[in-house]
């Protein structure tokens, strides 16, 4: 996938129905996840964004993949560190082998500090222009 196929898939008008409900890891009891949800539009078939949270470190990661393709664009918010670009950052699709490469372009993402896990669930869903019609349950609760 190179950068106009992304940029074709995040353009379009999206939407997601589904609930965001964040169910704990067997094994790793202060990681929480939400997988496999679907994001509708036309124009593409099985985009899907999951996400999880490390109650450890009050990070929260949101991961939309591809059927087919994989990984196409992630945001870490407050997770792992990732060199120059900290705790707060997205990876995004540069050119053809990024999403082989597993997204190695990073873009710091300070204005994704200081706010509520559901308003970085939001600001993503706007910035990726995904009408999000279902309840958001924040992981921080089940920690």
């Amino acid at each position: 996938m190179v950068r106009a196929e992304f940029d074709a898939i995040w353009s379009a008008e999206k939407s997601i129905v589904d609930d965001v409900i964040f169910t704990s890891v067997k094994g790793n009891a202060h990681v929480y996840i939400a997988e496999n949800i679907e994001v509708l539009g036309t124009g593409f078939d099985g985009l899907f964004v999951n996400l999880s949270f490390d109650c450890a470190y009050e990070g929260l990661v949101c991961n939309f993949t591809l059927r087919g393709i994989g990984a196409i664009h992630r945001y870490c918010m407050g997770a792992t560190i990732h060199g120059d670009a900290g705790r707060f950052h997205e990876h995004q699709i540069q050119h053809g082998d990024c999403v082989r490469q597993q997204l190695p372009h990073v873009v710091t993402r300070d204005d994704l500090r200081n706010i509520t896990n559901e308003e970085r669930w939001r600001k993503i869903c706007q910035e990726a222009n995904i009408s999000f019609t279902g309840t958001f349950f924040a992981p921080e609760v089940q920690c």
